[in-house]
């Protein structure tokens, strides 16, 4: 009913940017995304042949573009199902969607209504894929 994985994901792409050193320019300059994750899947058998699954992933994502690099907190989710061909042989379709918190802050206050404290994170980067793949069953 659980399963665990480590997952690496890599995107190579160029990166268009407008940008002020010393005045306004513009550049297209190579960048790079690694993904280092892992994941805690959750199953739900509905029959035989089809089982879906959700899960977590959380891990550190790094950016390299140009030669600046920064490495940042990563997190990602997903959605799918294996459909088994044989019971040890399937196919796995999955959707996910992974980011990398940009930065996080927090806070404490303490006044007449009470005390408390909170921690917000935000990021402008996400990252969608579709996918697929074999699955194997072991054991059993």
């Amino acid at each position: 009913m659980m399963g665990i994985e480590f997952l690496y994901n890599r995107l190579d792409t160029k990166a268009p940017m407008n940008y002020y050193s010393g005045g306004p320019k513009s550049g297209t300059f190579d960048a790079g995304i690694n993904n280092f994750m892992l994941g805690v899947n959750r199953y739900f058998v509905s029959n035989d042949k089809v089982e879906g699954f959700g899960g977590l992933l959380v891990g550190i994502t790094s950016f390299k573009i140009g030669t600046a690099t920064a490495t940042k907190f990563g997190y990602g989710f997903r959605l799918g199902a294996n459909v088994w061909a044989t019971p040890k042989v399937g196919l796995k379709f999955q959707a996910q969607l992974m980011s990398a918190s940009q930065a996080v802050g927090g806070g404490f206050y303490l006044g007449t209504g009470g005390a408390g404290a909170g921690v917000s994170s935000y990021s402008s980067f996400y990252q969608f894929g579709l996918g697929g793949g074999l699955v194997f069953k072991l054991g059993q």
